[in-house]
């Protein structure tokens, strides 16, 4: 950030050898331009000796930190509008939207021996000002004494821009959401309860992008079509996440091979769904 205060501290990092720019695959590029490049590159500053106060032995990290530098664009745009105008003590609020993550080297890791990784979400109430209501700061602590203490050392990777556990937890990962045109976080829809939710776990993105897995939708008439199906033909009263399932194999089987193996995973806990089923068939039931 002092980048933007300063333009020639971009300089002397460079003449250090503490900033970096690599692309997408982890390839370093070159980074003397304060241009934008034509690809999604990192800007990674380091590496700076930091002490920790965390364990009870003495400890000082080597720290990186890394932004996209694409994120930095508009900021550029708006410093260099601050320095002409002599609005520096403005310089602080270009920086509240960018994610700064940082990596702390403890030890001297060696990757061929597998040190130790943490991957720790940023929790200004946890982790300094040592908040009651999370465990975020004794996770941390007890991270860094195990990596501390293990002889093949280790790493902590430090992620910027999740506080707030309240929110939820797709808040803390990149992931697929409902969202409208702006971006804005759609409300979900669904008669299971279970999956009456506007994102996906991270897992699932993941699988999705590597073409692992192929995601289909099933409407709530389907799901119920197949809760009945499954209890008239198998005397299971399965729950309504897994009637989704069982709606897309029924749409699907009829086209596969009789040899065909196929393998659905199904949960007979339909009685926890019975009343909400019973209500949308229009059937009465006691309580």
């Amino acid at each position: 950030m002092f980048t933007y205060i300063d333009p020639s501290v971009r300089t002397r990092l460079l003449a250090q050898g503490k900033l970096t720019r690599i692309n997408a695959a982890g390839v370093v590029i070159d980074a003397t331009s304060a241009d934008v490049p034509a690809e999604p590159a990192l800007e990674i500053l380091g590496p700076i000796p930091m002490p920790v106060a965390l364990s009870e032995e003495p400890l000082t990290v080597q720290w990186y930190a890394f932004v996209r530098r694409t994120e930095l664009a508009r900021v550029d745009e708006l410093a260099a509008e601050l320095r002409e105008q002599g609005g520096q003590h403005l310089f602080a609020s270009l920086t509240s939207s960018m994610a700064v993550n940082s990596l702390l080297v403890i030890g001297d890791p060696d990757p061929s021996r597998e040190p130790l990784v943490r991957v720790h979400s940023n929790c200004l109430t946890g982790d300094v000002f040592g908040s009651k209501r999370c465990d975020c700061g004794p996770q941390l602590a007890a991270a860094v004494r195990q990596i501390q203490s293990d002889p093949a050392g280790g790493y902590l990777v430090y992620m910027a821009g999740h506080e707030g556990r309240g929110i939820g937890l797709w808040a803390k990962a990149a992931t697929y959401l409902l969202q409208d045109a702006d971006g804005q976080i759609l409300e979900g829809h669904s008669i299971s309860a279970g999956l009456d939710y506007p994102g996906i776990g991270p897992e699932h993105a993941w699988l999705k992008d590597m073409g692992r897995v192929e995601y289909v939708s099933i409407t709530d008439d389907e799901a119920l079509s197949a809760f009945q199906t499954c209890c008239a033909l198998e005397g299971i009263i399965p729950a309504l996440e897994p009637s989704h399932a069982l709606a897309h194999v029924l749409k699907i089987a009829p086209d596969l091979p009789a040899d065909h193996l196929l393998i659905m995973n199904m949960c007979g806990r339909g009685d926890k769904d019975i009343f909400t089923v019973a209500q949308h068939l229009g059937v009465e039931i006691g309580s």
